[in-house]
């Protein structure tokens, strides 16, 4: 199994993706080397040092392609514009609303359960508006 087919098709999107991987790989790399000396001089608990670079990872690689401007490359036209933002509206609704009812099932708290699902929910919305407007704006100049 090869890792280019969990990413996208386009060829230009699997090259930025795969350096994107690449580059939070070699800082999670540089950030372990750190973590180690720090546990070896401090007392840390060695859990918390060891997901240090995991999260690093994870958050470097989410944000690298958000601002990068490259997940819609088909939107040209105003019009495309914003019937991709009311899309990644009801998107960000649905996730929430999803999720809110996976975390009352799962947890007692309601509150705590919608009041995250929420969070999660704008969250999501702002990632994906970032991403729309950086491409949106990344496609006029081209």
């Amino acid at each position: 199994m090869n890792i280019f087919n969990l990413l996208a098709q386009d060829e230009y999107r699997q090259q930025r993706t795969s350096r994107f991987i690449v580059e939070g790989a070699l800082f999670q790399l540089i950030l372990s080397f750190i973590m180690i000396a720090l546990y070896l001089n401090t007392e840390i608990k060695p859990l918390i040092l060891l997901a240090i670079p995991v999260f690093f990872f994870l958050i470097y690689i989410v944000l690298r392609y958000i601002i990068s401007g490259i997940e819609y490359s088909e939107v040209f036209s105003k019009d495309e514009y914003m019937q991709m933002k009311k899309r990644n509206i009801f998107r960000s609704i649905g996730f929430a609303i999803v999720f809110a009812v996976m975390m009352i099932l799962v947890k007692s708290s309601i509150f705590e359960s919608i009041a995250v699902a929420f969070i999660a929910g704008v969250l999501w919305l702002i990632m994906d508006t970032i991403s729309l407007s950086k491409s949106y704006r990344k496609n006029q100049e081209l």
